[in-house]
């Protein structure tokens, strides 16, 4: 459409777009500042809207700690090494399966919230809490199941790397006891383990553009997952670091461990957790508080960080779509008055 004279209708919208910081493309630091500022400026919000989901993700917590944890290294087939092999998978398998089902509920509500938070500060807006969860109400669905795919693209290699040691205990259950071919292979996992968590890291931001281009375009998991690869991957050749919620994901894990090591030896001195439990006589209850303080630094580190790297993901697949898709301009154009099209 030809420009015309004449008055300018909707003008301050306009230019409230044009000058808009988050509405351009950014460098890696910049990108990493633009969603550090949001964090700031919604923080309160997404706290009080962080607290249910943190539960679901602290689920997975509870379910690894309290159920497959101790049952890996305990066995009542004491006399058989293939039943110990087999008991071994159906926990870890099945306990991780329903650890991440639960966890999901909360990524994916985290998911939700994070997409309307960053759309709406594209657009100039700056929305409250009841808004935010207005906006995000029939999201959920879609997330979730994005997010389910976005766990099995992450976690499958991770847990193929795995398989030497089970290898090796099938083998030890079918071999002499002098036999040194469980041991060789059991030895592989040295190997495949870390290459593993090198794979895990290095896919990681596609695994959660994943569930952001679901969300943001509404599409299934599988379309979303071929969008991720143009988006997030080679085709476009992001810089390795400048993707936000991979640098939050790793910077979080190393401030939990600090968390975790600082909270057990201030248990281990103080002796807090066990002078509660005293003070509890009802035994189920006794076991919730147990549990609850128990993973105290696993919930704190939920809460504050993963809100951050949720919306990290969220500010990262837009500024892919302003980067390689000039969304920045398309979204400048549709704010541009109509007579000045």
């Amino acid at each position: 459409m030809m420009q015309t004279n004449g008055p300018v209708r909707d003008y301050a919208r306009y230019v409230t777009a044009s000058t808009n910081k988050l509405l351009r493309p950014l460098s890696s630091s910049e990108t990493t500042d633009a969603c550090l500022s949001l964090y700031r400026q919604y923080f309160s919000r997404l706290i009080s809207l962080s607290y249910i989901p943190t539960l679901y993700i602290s689920g997975f917590a509870i379910v690894f700690y309290n159920l497959i944890f101790p049952r890996l290294f305990e066995t009542e087939y004491t006399q058989d090494t293939n039943l110990q092999v087999f008991e071994f998978c159906a926990f870890l398998f099945v306990g991780m399966t329903i650890g991440v089902a639960v966890a999901n509920i909360g990524l994916a509500q985290l998911a939700t919230y994070s997409d309307t938070i960053v759309k709406a500060s594209l657009l100039g807006e700056d929305l409250g809490a009841s808004e935010i969860k207005r906006r995000s109400s029939g999201l959920f669905a879609t997330a979730y199941k994005s997010t389910f795919r976005a766990s099995w693209y992450l976690g499958g290699i991770l847990a193929l790397s795995f398989a030497p040691l089970i290898a090796g205990g099938f083998l030890l259950s079918v071999t002499s006891d002098e036999n040194s071919l469980p041991g060789i292979v059991s030895n592989f996992a040295f190997l495949t383990v870390p290459i593993g968590l090198l794979v895990f890291i290095i896919r990681m931001g596609i695994g959660m553009g994943i569930v952001s281009i679901a969300v943001a375009e509404k599409l299934t998991p599988k379309f979303a997952s071929i969008r991720s690869q143009y988006l997030l991957g080679s085709k476009t050749r992001p810089s390795s670091n400048s993707n936000p919620a991979v640098n939050g994901v790793i910077t979080s894990g190393v401030l939990y461990l600090f968390l975790r090591g600082g909270y057990s030896l201030l248990d281990n001195q103080v002796g807090f957790r066990e002078s509660i439990l005293n003070l509890v006589s009802e035994p189920m209850f006794k076991v919730s508080i147990d549990i609850f303080i128990g993973l105290l630094p696993e919930m704190i580190a939920i809460l504050f960080t993963t809100p951050f790297i949720a919306l990290a993901a969220a500010y990262f697949y837009y500024q892919r779509r302003i980067s390689v898709e000039g969304m920045d301009i398309e979204a400048l154009y549709e704010k541009l008055p109509a007579n000045r099209r």
